[in-house]
Order: C-alpha cells, then structure tokens, then sequence
C-alpha cells in the first residue's frame, strides 16, 4: 500500500473509533463496543507504525511543504492589505474566534487532499479594534505555527497529526485566543 491509501484508511480507522467511543459513553458497561474498540486500536497502531516507518513519504512531505505555503500565504494576505485594518476575530460570523479555526481548516485540507492548491484571499478585516486582532499579533501566531511546523524532524502524516492535534493547545497559549476552555 501506498503512503497515502494508509493514511486514508489510518483516518477512517480514527474515526471508527470515536464512533465507538462515544457509543461506549452511554452504554459504558456493553463489553462487545470494548472488544471492538481493542480490536481497532490495534488496528490502529499498526497502521501508525506503517506510516511512521514506511520508507516513500512524497505525499506526507508534499503535504508539509502546502501546509508551510498556506501559512505564508496568511502573511502575504496581511501585509498586502491596508496597514490599519486588523484581523475580524469571527470572520463574519457569529462563532467566537472563528479565525482560528479557519487557519486550522485550511491546514487540514492540505494534509487530507494531496491534490489540494494553496488558498488565497482567506481573511476578512475589521478597522474596529473590538472583535479583531491587531495584524502584528496575527501575523506573529501564523510565523509561530511555521517555525514549529518547520521543526517538524520526521515528516510523515503521524507528525503532521500530532501538529494538527496540538494546534488549539498552540492558539491558547498565544494569549489571542478568547474562548475558556
């Protein structure tokens, strides 16, 4: 198999298992949801080991080089608009930093399509300063989230994962991020 057709089915097998698990939270006693989900998870590991170690990762690489040229694109978006604008928190919509999550979306697209271009156009702005972000401060997150993706060692889609799966963790710890939680 192919790097990618095993991240593809490594997905579904993720997702298989959080269907599983959520079934398990209401009926925590049923012992065939546990024998499924240990049946899976092993399932599971040994995919991940199959991507961790498979020799041709062209399309985990690839994926690593559109995710770095979607988080440049952010920083060639803010500095070709007008200097006194700032980042809309909500992007137009009624959800809370919404932005972030946008930033996250479009990442997650280059590592799932391995066909996928590089999106332009991708922020909505605000002159106010409540409910936006100042560029600078944007800017700096977005350059924070390429040198940590930069340092990624091993590149593979587990690595890439791992990225995605801290990602939030990431935004908190930026001080810009207004939800608790």
């Amino acid at each position: 198999m192919k790097e990618f057709e095993i991240f593809e089915t490594y997905l579904q097998i993720l997702n298989e298992i959080n269907e599983l698990e959520a079934e398990l939270h209401f009926y925590p006693e049923n012992a065939d949801l546990k024998r499924k989900i240990e049946s899976i998870e092993s399932q599971r590991v040994n995919l991940k080991n199959q991507l961790e170690n498979i020799e041709e990762k062209s399309f985990s690489k690839d994926a690593h080089q559109r995710m770095i040229k979607q988080l440049i694109q952010f920083i060639s978006e803010l500095d070709s608009v007008d200097p006194q604008l700032r980042v809309d928190r909500n992007q137009g919509l009624v959800i809370e930093d919404y932005v972030f999550s946008k930033v996250y979306h479009y990442l997650d697209v280059q590592i799932k399509f391995p066909v996928g271009g590089i999106f332009l156009h991708l922020l909505y702005y605000a002159y106010e300063q409540t409910n936006s972000i100042s560029k600078a401060d944007f800017k700096k997150f977005i350059q924070s989230e390429i040198d940590t993706l930069s340092s990624i060692e091993s590149v593979n889609y587990v690595s890439l994962m791992e990225f995605m799966n801290t990602y939030f963790e990431r935004v908190k710890k930026s001080g810009l991020f207004r939800i608790k939680g």
